[in-house]
């Protein structure tokens, strides 16, 4: 179906994976099942998740999505990225998770994307995932951390910029290490000439190790 699409729509957008998810876990423990992308309430129910909060919305593959302070978002991260908190089924599959996006990285963001080349070099050291409007998450399983950036201006630019950033200052790094981030914490911008006409750099608060 998605090969097969003649042009951009919900089946085809880049988190229809997530909808299939649904869509398999519905069929396959009962009967009910809506043709409709936000007809989850079967999954709700086996899930244990209540989409009954303040604030949410839906994003732009129809997913229910929250309003979560930034906080938050990181300590799910850490938590994901080392299994603390969770429950043994929990974090054993967290750790699969984990172990799968480290082995495919490029089924994580795609071709030249940050996630990508930040996972393809560090494996299971890193698991980084971008968000809409500005958002990117991090889990640093060594370190015991979880990061979440957000960005004011919505564009994705600047949040990797901070998280190559921390990346560098949080982690243990050897030569190698520092060579694939460096393009990352300083990228070039270029015009449609190819020619480099600036570039985006951290603040030096940002950047100074502690």
């Amino acid at each position: 179906t998605i090969r097969a699409a003649a042009s951009m729509c919900a089946q085809a957008a880049n988190c229809s994976d997530s909808r299939t998810a649904v869509a398999i876990s519905t069929v396959s423990a009962s009967s009910e099942f809506s043709t409709s992308w936000i007809s989850l309430s079967g999954f709700q129910r086996r899930s244990q998740i209540s989409f009954q909060v303040a604030w949410s919305c839906l994003d732009g593959c129809s997913v229910p999505t929250w309003a979560l302070p930034l906080e938050k978002l990181a300590h799910g991260f850490a938590r994901f990225g080392t299994g603390r908190g969770l429950d043994p089924h929990r974090a054993e599959a967290a750790a699969r998770i984990r172990a799968a996006c480290a082995a495919n990285p490029y089924l994580v963001a795609g071709t030249g994307r940050f996630c990508t080349r930040v996972m393809a070099h560090f494996g299971g050291r890193v698991l980084v995932k971008g968000g809409a409007e500005g958002v990117l998450c991090g889990a640093l399983p060594e370190a015991g951390l979880g990061i979440a950036v957000k960005c004011d201006d919505g564009t994705a630019r600047a949040a990797e910029v901070v998280m190559a950033t921390l990346i560098s200052r949080l982690l243990a790094l050897d030569d190698a290490d520092r060579g694939a981030l460096a393009p990352l914490v300083q990228p070039g911008l270029r015009n449609w000439n190819g020619v480099e006409v600036g570039v985006l750099r951290p603040s030096d608060l940002l950047a100074q190790r502690t």
